[in-house]
């Protein structure tokens, strides 16, 4: 890996190649972890050099792993200030919704099975869709991204396709030389123009996010020394969460695939239980392709023993002049049709704001 000086950055050689064939990762230092040129799909990170992992939603890709030739280390600021001004394009873009018909019926169905009081929980989403997206705005998806507070900027592309987002949702972070993990629930959506206190009394945004901290702490009561922190509100732009944070002490080594597939996906993009609800998912994804959107992304550095992976929100996904923005939102036995449909609405603008599209 380079640690990247900005003479480099500023070279034109630099950013033909990085916007054709790229890759970015902020870190929790604000920090931005690059990877361009040609690259390798792997089935597994390489043993000794920084790889990028990006699968499917169901972790169902045989070859999940990106290596890129180059992969450069960052700060963000330095990376903004040397963005080709040029470059930048903020043309609007024409949007669509599709799928309020297919969330219907699963918000019906999902009510249905939590009759059985089984399932408890099951995350639904809709999309909107653009025929008209040109790659030429990724520098400005990428500064748009890269300025959205509270977030985690994260992307890959290549020439024809990509996906470029600003998250708030750490799915962990892992140090396997400390046995450690971080990660947090993230979940219950409300405008900011809500108050505080009214939001943290909401008894459906409650539950819902007391499912996630559920399935977090099921996922790891039989491998870690769990310590939850008291629960807080984060802001992102016009929305806020509901957001506990979680610090996991390893009983022993695991490894970052494992530990992908204890969290993954959790109560905040999936059901819970987790595999009482997985087979609704996979029904919904064939009626609604998700693509990458709500999967893991993230980076595994072997020679520091160091992980990270974000959750794939808050982002556009294009293949050639096809373009998607997703949004979704968590369902629970007391949620109103209307009420959740409502908060669809405001992720997607969400998004549009965020990122100009």
């Amino acid at each position: 890996m380079i640690n990247s000086k900005k003479e480099y950055l500023l070279k034109k050689s630099f950013w033909d190649e990085f916007l054709s064939s790229g890759c970015l990762l902020q870190n929790t230092k604000n920090q931005l972890l690059l990877g361009c040129g040609s690259f390798q799909i792997l089935e597994k990170h390489d043993p000794c050099k920084i790889s990028f992992y990006f699968p499917d939603f169901f972790l169902e890709e045989k070859k999940p792993w990106f290596l890129f030739e180059k992969t450069f280390l960052v700060e963000k600021q330095v990376f903004l200030e040397c963005l080709p001004k040029k470059l930048k394009s903020s043309q609007a873009l024409t949007w669509n919704l599709n799928g309020k018909q297919n969330y219907q019926k699963a918000f019906n169905d999902g009510k249905k099975a939590f009759e059985t009081n089984l399932l408890k929980k099951i995350v639904l989403y809709v999309y909107e869709m653009c025929s008209s997206f040109s790659s030429n705005k990724l520098p400005f998806l990428i500064e748009k991204a890269l300025n959205k507070q509270n977030s985690f900027s994260y992307g890959l592309w290549d020439k024809t396709s990509g996906m470029i987002g600003a998250t708030p949702e750490l799915l962990f972070y892992y140090s396997s030389l400390k046995k450690s993990v971080e990660t947090v629930a993230c979940a219950g959506t409300k405008s900011v123009e809500i108050n505080e206190s009214d939001f943290l009394t909401h008894a459906k945004d409650r539950i819902e996010h007391d499912f996630v901290v559920k399935g977090i702490v099921d996922a790891f009561k039989d491998y870690a020394t769990i310590k939850q922190n008291p629960l807080e509100i984060k802001k992102c732009g016009s929305i806020q969460h509901l957001f506990t944070k979680f610090s996991l002490t390893l009983q022993k080594g695991l490894s970052f695939e494992k530990i992908v597939k204890l969290l993954h996906p959790t109560p905040a993009l999936g059901t819970y239980p987790k595999e009482i609800g997985f087979d609704l998912l996979k029904k919904y994804n064939k009626e609604m392709p998700r693509y990458r959107y709500g999967a893991p992304c993230g980076y595994y550095d072997p020679l520091s023993g160091d992980g990270l992976c974000y959750v794939a929100i808050r982002n556009t996904q294009w293949f050639k002049e096809k373009a998607y923005i997703f949004a979704g939102g968590g369902i629970v036995e007391n949620s109103e049709f209307e009420e959740e449909w409502q908060e669809i609405l405001l992720k997607l603008e969400t998004i549009k704001t965020n990122l100009s599209l």
